[in-house]
């Protein structure tokens, strides 16, 4: 099945005139990107099944599902529609700077209307796709469309915005969420964690729709500005974020599935099999170790890379891991790493994108790397055009976080102390019951 492609007779054939997407970024529809977002969202609940417990929001996946599903309606807007089939047309979408997920916020307000639980969570995640909810780039919205007290010119952008649609092409949404939002959910095995609807919706929308939203989310982004809100409350938001845009981000990109965790005991043990080695004394400790850290010391060439991965064997199978992380200090001691993991351990080479599912590496110079190794490997990328292909590609893939296991340098978990773009896809959601393993100067600390 190709990755955008839909399930059985789950196709909303109409809305194949609405794009999401321009011809230049894949032609996709509406339907057929929004597919492609629940899908990847899927994948992440299927490799943190415990998350939504652990976050303490027993409805996260339900009401991240319909966060996701609604997340893009606005682009249907007329204007939007206009830009994705000439590109280079200025209109008044693009003049003004229209914002398309302000209008998906007219969707969330009628389907999830107010006192209703998921509410909030639905509105956050439609608007956090695009803006993080703290500092400028949440203010931003309500500046342009208001928040508790619109002005005149707020109101104004927002009855545009609402103008966008006709009643026609109101229905057609509303057919597609009614008729196949539920179906879709359980299609991907959502359904296990109760992520039902409120009833039909058919209803007209107005200016007032948005207006609604903007007002609740606009008093709970204030709340987070004041300091008026929770640590656990912050980490949910983080999560939230972290996983609409991993997302969306995956799905725009074209991403296959998400690999699950491979690394088994038997995988851990291979290097001493095909030697036909007898494990060593700290090796057999770390296979049965009990749940958490642990520290080794060990002089070089007693096996040390194999006790690590035993131990991270080990945890799997007492506590499911979604990411491990190999980490390293140099980029040299990086590169040897991730070899190593390929050959000894998996089989695979780093650069084979069709069998290499497991590992990667992420410093500065790893698109080199990969790209180096393509042009070196027998694996099909012997010109320069092919290598540089495949390398941008496996590159891609890790900014994505698709690899189960990532060799990289303690400075990209700083990523999380700084709050740069995107850190909570980079750091806050990945390494959430991740695994770690810290090779520093002959020492491991796992």
């Amino acid at each position: 099945m190709a990755v955008n492609a839909f399930p059985g007779n789950l196709t909303p054939a109409f809305l194949d005139d609405v794009l999401a997407k321009s011809a230049e970024k894949g032609g996709d529809t509406l339907a057929q990107h929004t597919w492609a977002v629940v899908s990847r969202l899927a994948d992440q609940y299927r490799l943190r099944p415990e998350l939504a417990k652990q976050l303490g929001d027993d409805r996260l996946w339900h009401r991240l599902y319909w966060g996701c599903f609604l997340h893009d309606f606005g682009k249907a807007a007329l204007g939007f529609q206009e830009r994705l089939r000439q590109p280079k047309v200025s209109n008044a979408w693009s003049e003004g700077r229209q914002r398309h997920e302000v209008l998906s916020l007219a969707f969330a307000d009628a389907a999830f209307p107010s006192k209703h639980p998921d509410r909030l969570p639905v509105i956050a995640v439609i608007i956090a796709h695009h803006k993080d909810f703290d500092g400028e780039r949440a203010d931003s919205i309500i500046h342009k469309y208001g928040g508790r007290k619109p002005d005149p010119q707020q109101e104004a952008r927002v009855q545009f915005l609402i103008d966008q649609l006709n009643p026609e092409l109101i229905r057609r949404l509303w057919r597609w969420f009614n008729e196949y939002g539920v179906p879709w959910s359980q299609a991907l095995g959502f359904d296990q964690n109760d992520v039902f609807p409120s009833a039909v919706i058919e209803k007209p929308l107005t200016a007032e729709n948005i207006r609604n939203a903007l007002r609740d989310f606009s008093a709970y982004h204030l709340k987070r500005k004041d300091g008026d809100i929770t640590i656990s409350e912050i980490a949910r938001d983080m999560h939230y974020r972290g996983l609409i845009l991993t997302a969306d981000h995956a799905a725009s990109a074209g991403a296959p599935p998400f690999p699950p965790m491979r690394l088994t005991m038997e995988i851990a043990s291979k290097p001493l099999e095909k030697n036909k080695q007898t494990p060593n004394p700290h090796q057999i400790q770390a296979a049965n170790s009990l749940e958490g850290s642990a520290i080794l010391t060990a002089p070089t060439g007693s096996g040390k890379t194999e006790a690590a991965l035993m131990w991270a064997a080990r945890q799997i199978q007492l506590r499911p891991a979604p990411r491990l992380f190999y980490t390293l200090p140099y980029q040299a001691s990086m590169n040897a790493m991730a070899d190593r993991l390929c050959d000894a351990f998996f089989g695979v080479e780093l650069t084979n994108l069709v069998e290499n599912q497991d590992i990667t590496i992420q410093h500065s110079r790893a698109t080199l790397k990969f790209y180096q190794d393509a042009m070196d490997s027998d694996s099909g990328a012997a010109e320069a055009p092919g290598a540089s292909q495949r390398a941008r590609e496996q590159t891609d893939k890790t900014r994505l976080n698709y690899y189960p296991i990532q060799v990289f340098s303690p400075y990209q978990m700083l990523k999380a102390a700084y709050q740069l773009k995107g850190y909570e896809t980079a750091c806050w959601l990945i390494i959430t019951n991740a695994l770690f393993i810290f090779d520093v100067n002959s020492t491991l600390i796992e």
